[in-house]
């Protein structure tokens, strides 16, 4: 934060913000907060949330299912050759959570 003059220190940090931010995917619960409070949000779990680590687990098994659906090809490891099985509803559920989880975390991030 060498830079002189006040655009030229905004700048630097919106720098420092878009290369963070292309680098890291901030998936996970705890990665989330962190991203949250580099911005100055705070314990947004524990703040957003009656009950934080309910609210982080269910994140947590979504991130999961796609990390394993897009770099395992969503094999499932106890029946080997086939995938693990997917219907409807279970990404409907997921898109609930997600939604959900938006709603709850938004007011804080104003």
């Amino acid at each position: 934060m060498n830079a002189s003059g006040a655009a030229a220190r905004e700048l630097a940090a919106r720098s420092f913000f878009a290369e963070r931010l292309a680098t890291e995917t901030y998936q996970r619960p705890d990665d989330v907060a962190a991203a949250l409070a580099m911005v100055g949000v705070k314990a947004i779990w524990s703040t957003a949330f009656r009950n934080a680590q309910q609210a982080k687990v269910a994140i947590g098994v979504i991130v999961d299912r796609r990390n394993k659906i897009v770099h395992q090809c969503d094999y499932d490891p106890v029946f080997p050759g086939t995938v693990t099985s997917l219907v409807s509803s279970d990404a409907t559920d997921a898109l609930g959570v997600v939604s959900d989880t938006v709603h709850a975390i938004d007011p804080y991030c104003k």
